[in-house]
């Protein structure tokens, strides 16, 4: 497929992703990540084969893409900030807090001490 021709329809058939660089682009700048952006469009990709069916052919299949992805990583952007902000133990451990995981452990490991 080339830059100027466009797609209106998906050939599973070849192995072909269509529109890969072009959404690839937009996810790095959206996730700032290459880890997560390849997470991203394998997503979009696996709802694009999922839904296929609601697809209506001859209509522009990049914009239903780019909508799906954009959708995917809203939808995974309010589901990250709901959850709690993740805490590295170790980081804990060497900043010497007194509610550090040993410290615990270590009142709970011995009960007769108190």
């Amino acid at each position: 497929m080339t830059h100027t021709e466009t797609a209106s329809s998906w050939d599973f058939s070849s192995g072909k992703l269509p529109y890969y660089d072009q959404l690839y682009k937009t996810a790095l700048r959206m996730t700032r990540s290459v880890q997560d952006t390849e997470d991203l469009l394998q997503e979009t990709y696996l709802k694009a084969y999922r839904y296929y069916a609601g697809f209506e052919e001859g209509t522009n299949l990049k914009a239903w893409l780019f909508r799906i992805m954009k959708n995917n990583f809203i939808n995974g952007y309010r589901k990250r900030r709901l959850e709690p902000p993740r805490v590295d133990f170790d980081d804990l451990r060497d900043g010497g807090d007194a509610n550090a995981p040993e410290a615990m452990v270590a009142v709970e490991a011995d009960p007769e001490e108190r």
